[in-house]
């Protein structure tokens, strides 16, 4: 039993009689606390209470006659623990008897919402003041919301509290405070007041001392079934509205919409947060109720939250959401439309089942994915997320394309279960997918870059017998050798997309080898010589092109696949290649830049404009300023010459002697050239 034991000092009385006014509220020891906030009961007959001090410690049982309890200065009792507590309302005072406490902590702090009514014991007390002291020196607090049932707060309330710098009021009149009652933080915090009520407060005394007052604003509903809800609820200044502050101090809704089959809105709930959690049967069985809203606050979204709601269409995600409780959507029948602002924040969600994600409770077929606005078509998953997490894109409709980044490193279970999806990209930094994380029925290409073939399940990729997978070079072998990977329909060799325009040529640089020997559609060709004279630029076939390395490729307008290559090959190339934008100027030091362009019908090299942007995956042609021909430096253009289309031989050579390096008829360099075909200097000759 806790035995309360109270030391009078006629010393403390006196000191207290002097410092503080007669009028000032006697501040008392509180009779019980609810969620955090400390209450002493003003009358048992009209069930009123006011909010009252909270600073509370421990200190050892021999300092007990050091202690003294003046009107609620300093009262303390033994614990459970056999230890004493304090309560301390005015620290300068208390200090000023030469007691150092140990162990001080304010019971207030961060942001504090004061509710109208308060039940205790089973009676409900209304909340009608704020006492002298009450918070006092409580320097942790930031925010302050006071409903309309205060009407009064007493003196030295919130001196002293330094980090208060926002303090909301529920009551169109401004209650009866003292000079003091905000002493230190006027000229610093911001007063919000109800709409229409801020005359009233710039004319109040004290009230109007504060920095800057603003009025809250009111919550528009468009469903008026909502608003009365809420009203009936959370109205705290009685004015027959909601206020966003109003709505901010909510921090549970219960089950006030629970089984209302008459809402159908409730976009506005993005107000609410206050809200960290949708709980349990929140809006279980309103059966009408077709969009909502999930306030930037929320972190969960319990079970059966949204269960029945079979008439709910669309729904907007908060990036703050990351747990969605077992069926939190169950029957969720024409949920269509998932709206999310941050994709790595999705991806990072735990679903708890089929039925907690929003994407896959549609009827017939799951939902559509839209980020910021934009349905999601071809999914490229941000270099933030290290994992793809259960169930993420579960039954989403919208995805055609995936591409993951190197920052994964798995894929769990049913990630992209049941999904749209036709084609995925796997980098070779994922080391596990789980069985049915691509159970999906239109997924028929497949790329992977793992030189040696991950361990999967059975059940990885479902459909694999009529899908296609592309792999590095050189691994088709080991694919085929592997559990499940063999089973894919087709094995190939990853290729790279190349498109030719109408102009029936372009440049081209991947980060990757090539290998054009398997087509005469499209050829690829490097710059092997510049004639000064002329303005000619000599091309070279190759068919073995080493990774980023820019090429000329020349064919009919269309899309190549191109298959990744060995890039054995060394070449003596002009072009440089560019794997990311790359702004130009015409001149770089000794050389000038070209790009390959049509200008007045005519395709050629031409000088770039300074300032230029040429795009990740082409190719440039810098050439030595000094040794340009007159008028090509600017406009003119460098007429290109193509090795495999000219029939004349410029030189015959008995001997290898030469001042520069022989190349083949593909690009390659040659040590010790016997009797053929080569380029030297650019020109084609023959040694005997």
């Amino acid at each position: 039993m806790r035995a309360k034991r109270y030391f009078l000092s006629l010393l403390a009385i006196l000191a207290y009689s002097t410092i503080y006014a007669s009028d000032y509220m006697d501040p008392k020891y509180y009779d019980f606390d609810v969620n955090g906030i400390y209450y002493t009961i003003t009358s048992n007959i009209d069930h009123t209470v006011a909010v009252t001090y909270g600073l509370t410690g421990s200190i050892d049982s021999n300092e007990e006659n050091e202690f003294t309890e003046n009107n609620g200065i300093i009262q303390y009792y033994y614990g459970d623990g056999g230890e004493y507590l304090y309560y301390i309302i005015n620290m300068s005072l208390f200090l000023g008897f030469g007691i150092n406490p140990s162990n001080v902590q304010y019971a207030y702090s961060g942001s504090i919402s004061i509710p109208r009514s308060v039940k205790y014991k089973e009676i409900v007390y209304k909340v009608t003041a704020i006492d002298s002291h009450a918070f006092e020196n409580c320097s942790g607090i930031t925010s302050i919301i006071i409903p309309s049932s205060v009407t009064s707060i007493g003196a030295r309330a919130f001196k002293g509290c330094s980090g208060l710098t926002s303090v909301t009021i529920g009551s169109t009149t401004p209650p009866n405070v003292y000079s003091d009652s905000f002493e230190g933080i006027t000229n610093s915090a911001t007063l919000y007041v109800p709409a229409g009520s801020k005359a009233a407060y710039e004319a109040a005394n004290y009230w109007k001392e504060f920095k800057e007052i603003i009025e809250l604003p009111i919550i528009s509903f468009a469903d008026a079934n909502v608003k009365a809800i809420c009203i009936a609820n959370w109205d705290t200044d009685d004015d027959g509205e909601l206020s966003e502050a109003e709505a901010a101090a909510v921090t549970d809704l219960g089950e006030v919409f629970r089984d209302n089959e008459d809402i159908t809105s409730f976009e506005e709930l993005q107000y609410f947060t206050g809200l960290t959690n949708i709980h349990k049967h929140a809006f279980d069985g309103c059966t009408n109720l077709m969009s909502v809203t999930i306030p930037n606050s929320v972190s969960i979204i319990d079970e059966l939250a949204f269960s029945g709601c079979s008439n709910m269409s669309s729904i907007t995600m908060s990036s703050s959401v990351t747990t969605i409780r077992t069926c939190a959507f169950f029957n969720c029948l024409s949920l269509l439309y998932v709206y999310i602002s941050d994709l790595a924040a999705w991806c990072n969600v735990v679903f708890w089942d089929e039925y907690s994600n929003p994407l896959n409770v549609k009827s017939g077929g799951g939902g559509y994915l839209y980020l910021n606005g934009e349905k999601v078509i071809d999914l490229v998953i941000p270099n933030t997320v290290s994992e793809i997490k259960s169930r993420v894109f579960n039954g989403c409709r919208s995805i055609k394309s995936v591409t993951i980044p190197t920052s994964v490193t798995r894929i769990d279970a049913w990630a992209f279960d049941g999904s749209s999806i036709t084609s995925v990209t796997i980098p070779s930094s994922v080391t596990v997918i789980e069985n049915e994380a691509f159970d999906c029925s239109s997924l028929v290409t497949v790329k992977v870059y793992w030189i040696s073939p991950i361990s999967i399940g059975s059940s990885a990729f479902t459909n694999r017998t009529n899908a296609t997978l592309y792999v590095p070079y050189g691994s088709v072998a080991s694919y085929q050798d592997a559990n499940y990977w063999k089973d894919f329909k087709y094995i190939k060799v990853i290729t790279d997309d190349i498109t030719i325009g109408s102009a029936g040529m372009g440049t081209f640089c991947s980060t990757h080898p090539l290998d054009f020997s398997g087509t005469e559609d499209i050829k690829a060709y490097i710059v092997s010589a510049f004639k000064p004279s002329t303005g000619e630029v000599t091309l070279t076939r190759i068919t073995d092109v080493p990774a980023n390395t820019g090429i000329v490729v020349k064919g009919d307008a269309n899309t190549y696949a191109i298959p990744w290559g060995s890039g054995e090959t060394v070449v003596a190339n002009m072009l440089v290649g560019v794997t990311e934008d790359t702004q130009l100027n015409k001149v770089d030091g000794d050389y000038t830049n070209y790009i390959l362009a049509k200008k007045n019908n005519k395709l050629g090299f031409y000088a770039v404009t300074d300032g230029s942007t040429l795009s990740a995956g082409k190719a440039y042609l810098p050439l030595p300023t000094a040794q340009l021909p007159s008028g090509t430096a600017g406009a003119r253009q460098l007429t290109m010459v193509f090795d495999d289309e000219t029939t004349g031989i410029q030189q015959i050579q008995s001997d290898v002697k030469s001042n520069g390096d022989y190349y083949d008829l593909q690009g390659r360099r040659v040590s010790t050239p016997t009797r053929g075909l080569y380029i030297l200097n650019g020109k084609k000759v023959v040694i005997k």
